[in-house]
């Protein structure tokens, strides 16, 4: 049937602008369904091009939403009636958290806030961290990391021996760890299971050594949730796209705990440890950078979907009208794979290690029935919804093939262009 599809065009009005980066719309795509990996935020710091000082505002304002489901304050961003010692930045594009010297602990150096979504069984968190060259390693600090609880806050942190907390809730923060003091620098999950011997903090599992100041390490973790009290939880963690660690035993939440989810990126950077302990504190101020965070559902990147030694992977979500309609993945004017559609909706799947633009061509419309309905089209796990798409050739408006646009439905031979294969990098 050709006719002017006005729902697209709303969704555009109402979508097509915004990222999806508020708890709420998160919430309304989790319950849509679609099982398939969908990015639910993706936040670089380009828009700033001189050293601002990063406040809570700046930080609502990139990341949609942020709380206090993993510490009593958020630390390290200022408002106008909170200061702090330390002073986060935006610099030449990039976020640099401020340790200050001769003192440790999260009220004197670096940030922390969680950036919460709705509740899923599995999730990857991926963002970009390099250490200042003058960095002084000493024992360690805390890095962004997942985490989940059936709260409305206390996900477990902060050597916390509350039973609701630890009973009701996890987190896999990462850190960077020097034994002794001295010696290389690795990197661990430090995490907070359900299981865990209270009379002491975190549980360290290392999954690189030999890290090196003043280079930029690419960062990829990824959670899985167990059954309700079997050790079959998964923790992988990747680092610029080649696997490190794979746990396949971790209990993320006992028996009768199937309410715990992951639902929050812990977004902690800070010196240790205890705040006077000496075993964490640096003689100097010190720097870390950051850029580049991403959290998808489901398991994104490398083993998941793509992103790793230049391949990326496509996937689009269709269906037909009457059966039988014919798809076509196009990168330019190479055709990349060809799909059957049926009446129901599917998730196909394609590669490419090219750029260029990716265009979906409908190839067999009949006049008598045949249409083509595709919802998105994501490289990486990075999701493009077909109705904030301008160009498409295969809608039907105002009378003609092509006279439509912002829709999913395509009822004339033509294509959708969703831009370029590389546009979210």
């Amino acid at each position: 049937m050709k006719k002017l599809t006005l729902f697209g065009v709303l969704l555009f009005l109402m979508f097509g602008c915004s990222s999806v980066d508020d708890a709420a719309l998160d919430e309304s795509l989790e319950t849509s369904g679609v099982e398939d990996v969908r990015l639910l935020f993706s936040q670089n710091f380009n828009r700033y091009t001189s050293s601002e000082l990063y406040t809570q505002a700046k930080a609502r304002r990139d990341f949609g939403t942020i709380a206090t489901k993993s510490a009593a304050k958020l630390r390290g961003l200022e408002s106008d009636t909170q200061k702090w010692p330390q002073k986060t930045r935006v610099l030449d594009g990039v976020l640099r958290a401020e340790y200050l010297k001769d003192i440790a602990g999260g009220d004197h150096g670096g940030f922390q806030f969680d950036r919460p979504f709705a509740g899923v069984e599995e999730a990857t968190m991926e963002y970009r961290v390099k250490f200042d060259k003058n960095l002084v390693w000493r024992y360690g600090g805390k890095l962004p990391g997942l985490g989940g609880t059936s709260l409305s806050s206390g996900i477990p942190a902060g050597c916390t021996q509350d039973r609701a907390r630890v009973e009701n809730g996890f987190s896999t923060r990462l850190m960077w760890r020097q034994s002794g003091g001295s010696g290389p620098a690795r990197l661990i999950a430090y995490t907070y299971f359900p299981d865990r011997d209270t009379s002491k903090c975190g549980v360290d599992i290392t999954f690189i050594r030999g890290i090196e100041k003043d280079k930029w390490y690419t960062v990829r973790q990824y959670v899985k949730l167990n059954t309700p009290g079997q050790r079959n939880g998964v923790l992988k963690m990747y680092v610029d796209g080649k696997l490190r660690l794979e746990r396949n035993d971790i209990l993320y939440r006992k028996a009768g705990k199937g309410n715990v989810k992951i639902n929050s990126a812990v977004m902690h950077t800070y010196r240790g440890g205890g705040a006077t302990d000496p075993r964490w504190i640096s003689p100097t101020t010190d720097y870390i950078y950051f850029d580049d965070f991403k959290v998808w559902v489901g398991e994104a990147g490398s083993g998941g979907d793509g992103g790793g030694n230049g391949e990326y992977t496509v996937r689009v979500r269709a269906r037909g009208k009457s059966g039988g309609e014919r798809i076509r993945v196009r990168l330019n004017g190479q055709g990349l794979a060809t799909f059957n559609l049926n009446q129901g909706w599917n998730t196909f799947t394609t590669t490419t290690s090219e750029r260029g633009n990716l265009y979906v061509d409908f190839l067999n419309d009949n006049g008598e029935g045949r249409d083509a309905y595709v919802d998105w089209l994501s490289v990486n796990g990075n999701r493009r919804q077909a109705e904030a798409q301008r160009g498409n050739t295969a809608a039907w408006g105002n009378g003609r093939c092509g006279g439509g646009a912002y829709t999913q439905e395509m009822s004339c031979n033509g294509y959708i262009n969703f831009g370029g294969v590389a546009k979210d990098e």
